[in-house]
């Protein structure tokens, strides 16, 4: 498992403020909002691993 780095006070506030957005944006439902954060995460994974394939070496990528 990799160690999760400590966000400083302003990017903590940062990223609350954007997850209340987001939330907010999905009528209020968590849940909806954090499965539309999954699938963009998955959409941008599917697209670095195309990258990394169609042009080896751009990025280090590590299954762990």
């Amino acid at each position: 498992m990799r160690a999760r780095e400590k966000l400083s006070p302003e990017n903590e506030a940062r990223l609350q403020a954007q997850a209340e957005q987001l939330v907010k944006e999905y009528g209020g439902d968590a849940m909806e909002a954090l499965k539309a954060v999954m699938l963009h995460v998955g959409d941008l994974e599917t697209t670095i691993r195309a990258v990394d394939k169609a042009h080896p070496g751009i990025f280090e990528i590590s299954e762990e």
